[in-house]
């Protein structure tokens, strides 16, 4: 069960990053707007997804904080 829902998950993640819809569409948009500098489709995706402006600075380095994280204990492949 567990391994249907990780990939089912991992689905959702690829259909996004593919640019489909899908329900990590809209943060997905929200990502690549702030990494972009496109503030005014950045209002308006933060907006869409009930996030306020003022929060994303933070928010966006937390994360780039955890992925590092996240990163650093993963096996190292050759």
């Amino acid at each position: 069960m567990l391994e249907r829902m990780t990939r089912a998950r991992y689905g959702m993640i690829a259909t996004c990053l593919l640019g489909k819809p899908s329900r990590y569409r809209p943060i997905f948009e929200v990502v690549l707007d702030y990494e972009s500098g496109t503030w005014e489709q950045l209002a308006h995706s933060a907006r869409r997804v009930g996030l306020h402006e003022e929060y994303l600075p933070d928010l966006y380095f937390r994360s780039v904080r955890w992925v590092s994280e996240v990163l650093s204990m993963a096996p190292v492949v050759v």
